[in-house]
């Protein structure tokens, strides 16, 4: 008795199956082809957040790294050094301006000595190191590079903000 009840679930099963083809099939033929009954993804615009906009619709992207790219990993003592805190050239003093330019100076010089250091490190191994770690701290100095240049783009983009709307100076 089972089997004959698996038999007919199995019957309807394949019977299913086959208005799906023939649905398909005509899809096809009308020229639909693409049916899914996945719902469908939300537009890239709500996936991921905005960016400002630099000079000439460039983008200064904001967002962090993980934390494992700017510290020592595998014991090579390596540790980037911290981005400043954005600042608003809208809102700034002119003080304020030239101590965030000050800090890009410094960043870079920090950044530079922490690319140094992983290249030393890598270096010193010379043919010891393990693929997995050559890759990891090659990722490190391309993330450090990408930092500077968005630091940058920021700075740049707070000193273009300050000197439109931002200065004192009379029209």
């Amino acid at each position: 008795m089972r089997f004959g009840a698996g038999l007919v679930l199995a019957a309807a099963g394949c019977g299913g199956l086959l208005a799906l083809h023939h649905e398909a099939v005509a899809a096809r033929a009308a020229g639909t082809e693409n049916i899914s009954f996945a719902p469908k993804p939300a537009p890239k615009s709500q996936t991921f957040p905005g960016t400002c906009n630099v000079k000439d619709g460039a983008a200064a992207d904001s967002r962090p790294d993980p934390a494992w790219v700017s510290a020592s990993y595998d014991n090579d003592h390596c540790a980037a050094p911290v981005l400043p805190a954005r600042l608003d050239g809208q809102r700034a003093s002119r003080d304020a301006i030239m101590a965030y330019v000050a800090a890009e100076k410094r960043y870079d010089a920090g950044a530079d000595a922490f690319q140094r250091c992983i290249e030393q490190f890598v270096g010193a191994r010379n043919q010891t190191i393990s693929p997995a770690l050559a890759i990891i701290e090659n990722h490190r100095i391309l993330a450090s590079r990408a930092a500077k240049e968005k630091l940058s783009a920021q700075v740049a983009q707070a000193v273009t903000a300050f000197n439109a709307f931002g200065s004192d100076c009379p029209d």
